[in-house]
């Protein structure tokens, strides 16, 4: 019989999917298919074919049963092996009429190490005594070509008499590979190394290498013959050879050389083919420069030999003449050029040539040479006079140097004599107008300045500063450089009324002495000020020490005289001399004759006027003190009465005061009780009032009355005190 569709929605469901596997083995526990209903429940007479297959991307092949019939409701898959080991698998079950379902995801892991084969480093070349460039490497596979990891490799040295390290056993990495950490080689030839991994197939690998000989760079050497040449494009030329010898001072067959020659000009013909068994090899070298080369060799394109040659190049006979330094200079009249005229004479090829004689002479312009002998060229080709000095005449000037035949003779050299240095005596500065006001630059003086040489011509090009003296000054600048004339002007103004020096400095260095002045009058008067006799002290009725004083200035703070300032005692009572206005002086200053203050002790006041002017009225201030002490008088405790033995209620005191009643303070008053009585203290200094008082005047132990006198120094013959004791 049929067995009935599945219920509509029922899906396919991985009842076991695989668990970790080895590849090329069987998958157990076997995978099981089946199909349930969408309850969930299993489907009845499910006999339906199911194919199973690999999701697509790892590579491994998916072999045994696939496509098997469900019976009694179960697919099973009893055989199913991969051959390829990764991670990620995952297997689809697939049924015409349920559909398909995909299992977990599960790994499949390399079988058992199968095969053993060289990675990498088989067949090098390496100095001997050195390692390979690439360490021996080999991999190891299960028979499906999976990578094994752990796998235990022994590398040893077979022939060669290398060295291997390490000697012990190396495992497999994640990636089946084992390598060495070096394999140094032995001797020069063949050298091979072994990689053995038990019974693997391929098992023992071996690697082969070739062990080259190393040239030794302080062994070999370089010769050459002959060690002298004359320079040539290739006519005369010195035999290079070269001897390649190992560390043991062997020749080193079959070894290439390159050769190098220091300096210009060189022709070198490099060595053809490797060296010989005698571990020689040949090239040449030839020059069109004169000088000494240093012949260097280079084995195999990195040893370069430190023992080198020396080849002598000499020039040919001399050929030509031309000029070497000093052409087209100026100077100034009847001086030196700065560089002495010289010539270069060459060979051919333009060696510098020695000993040949060369004659210089004086042309146009007047000037002199010296020497006027022959002059020989030096090691350098060089021949040069000591000195040529331009005539006195500004204007062109000629040298000559004259050799024989040679090609350029002769050489003329030319020159230009310009105006000599400026002279400090005889350039000069003017100033027109001489008298400016003071001012921020409304009024100025042009300042012009004249420069000259030592013969009084005029010097153009020349650069001029300025400068003046004193304070305040704004200095325009010269712009540019001295016309043809000589000239260049600036201008000064200046805030500080004083009489200025200007000078000038020529090219930085040069002072001319023939200077300008220029004189700076103040401005208007601006401002009146204090300055001096404020804040004294003074005995009232008398004078103060310091006679006040004002200063009047310009908007500048330049003292303006022949201003008159009016003085006038303000308070205190004072008087002041004179009443009239006071004029200010040169330095701005107007002062009183005297100012005496009132006779009433206390603080003074003193104005100074100058209409106009900023700052007035300027107040003075000062204090009058007290007068000497000239009357003493009672103040209180007189006329009391006392029982007998006791002390007055009221303690005497006095006032002492000057002549004109201003109280006088720290005044010694002494005071003396009569016969029987007491007084405590006896002697009292006045206070800031002027008074002194007793503390107790204790009266005798007789009824009757009793007397206290007070006296004090300048004051008469003092005061009486009475008292009556009962």
């Amino acid at each position: 019989p049929v067995a009935p569709p599945p219920p509509p929605g029922s899906q396919l469901v991985f009842v076991t999917s695989p668990s970790p596997v080895v590849a090329g083995q069987a998958i157990t526990p076997a995978v099981v298919v089946t199909a349930r209903d969408p309850t969930g429940a299993p489907v009845a007479g499910f006999s339906d074919s199911v194919t199973i297959a690999t999701a697509p991307g790892l590579g491994g092949t998916l072999s045994g049963t696939t496509t098997v019939s469900a019976v009694q409701g179960v697919a099973r898959f009893s055989d199913l092996h991969l051959s390829r080991a990764g991670t990620g698998y995952t297997l689809t079950a697939t049924s015409p009429r349920v559909g398909s379902a995909t299992s977990s995801s599960f790994t499949v892991m390399p079988g058992p190490a199968s095969h053993i084969a060289p990675n990498a480093g088989n067949n090098q070349a390496a100095a001997i005594g050195t390692t390979v460039p690439i360490p021996p490497a080999v991999i190891v596979t299960d028979q499906y070509g999976n990578q094994v990891s752990g796998a235990s490799v022994t590398f040893a040295v077979a022939s060669g008499g290398g060295t291997v390290t390490p000697t012990t056993p190396v495992l497999t990495n994640a990636n089946g590979i084992a390598a060495v950490t070096s394999w140094t080689l032995g001797t020069a030839g063949p050298n091979t190394l072994t990689a053995t991994a038990g019974a693997l197939t391929g098992s023992p690998v071996t690697f082969t290498a070739t062990g080259t000989a190393v040239p030794s760079a302080s062994q070999s050497l370089v010769a050459a013959a002959p060690s002298s040449i004359i320079v040539s494009s290739g006519a005369s030329a010195s035999t290079i050879t070269v001897t390649v010898k190992d560390g043991s001072g062997n020749p080193v067959n079959g070894a290439t050389v390159t050769l190098a020659a220091s300096g210009a000009g060189n022709a070198v013909t490099q060595p053809a083919g490797p060296t010989n068994a005698s571990g020689q090899i040949t090239g040449t070298v030839s020059s069109t420069k004169a000088e000494t080369k240093t012949i260097t060799a280079t084995v195999n394109g990195t040893v370069t030999v430190t023992q080198t040659a020396s080849v002598v190049v000499t020039p040919a006979p001399a050929s030509q003449i031309a000029i070497s330094v000093g052409n087209n200079q100026t100077a100034p009249v009847n001086t030196p050029v700065p560089i002495p005229p010289a010539v270069l004479v060459t060979d051919p090829y333009g060696n510098p040539v020695s000993g040949a004689s060369v004659t210089f002479a004086v042309g146009l312009g007047g000037g002199t040479v010296n020497p006027t002998t022959p002059v020989l060229t030096n090691a350098g080709g060089i021949a040069a006079v000591t000195s040529w000095t331009q005539g006195t005449a500004a204007g062109s000037n000629t040298l000559t140097a004259t050799s024989g035949t040679l090609t350029g003779s002769p050489v003329t050299f030319a020159a230009t004599a310009a105006a000599g240095a400026p002279s400090a005596s005889l350039s000069l500065v003017a100033a027109a107008p001489s008298s400016i006001t003071a001012s921020s630059g409304a009024s100025a003086s042009t300042i012009t300045v004249t420069v000259k040489d030592a013969y009084a011509n005029p010097v153009s090009g020349a650069t001029v500063t300025l400068a003046a003296s004193g304070a305040g000054n704004a200095v325009t600048q010269p712009a540019g450089m001295t016309n043809a004339s000589g000239q260049i002007t600036g201008t000064l103004s200046s805030m500080k009324a004083e009489t200025k020096t200007i000078t000038a400095t020529v090219n930085g260095t040069v002072t001319v002495t023939q200077t300008a002045s220029v004189t700076v009058t103040s401005a208007a008067a601006a401002s009146l000020t204090l300055n001096a006799g404020s804040g004294q002290t003074a005995t009232v009725g008398t004078g103060v020490a310091t006679a006040p004083s004002v200063l009047v200035t310009d908007q500048f703070a330049n003292p303006v005289a022949g201003v008159g300032v009016t003085f006038t005692a303000v308070s205190g009572g004072g008087t002041v001399s004179p009443t009239t206005p006071v004029t200010t002086n040169a330095s701005g200053i107007a002062a009183v004759t005297s100012w005496t203050l009132g006779t009433t002790a206390g603080t003074n006041t003193l104005t100074a006027s100058a209409p106009g002017l900023t700052g007035s009225p300027v107040t003075f201030t000062a204090t009058g003190k007290a007068a000497a002490a000239a009357k003493i008088a009672i103040k209180d405790g007189n006329n009391q009465t006392a029982v007998m033995g006791t002390a007055v209620a009221i303690p005497p005191s006095v006032s002492v005061t000057d002549q004109y009643g201003n109280p006088v303070m720290g005044v010694s008053v002494t005071f003396v009780p009569s016969s029987g009585s007491s007084v405590s203290p006896s002697t009292v200094s006045t206070d800031a009032s002027g008074v002194a008082a007793v503390t107790s005047w204790t009266l005798g132990l007789l009824p009757g009355s009793y007397t206290l006198v007070a006296t004090a120094p300048g004051t008469g013959s003092g005061v009486t005190f009475t008292a009556t004791a009962l």
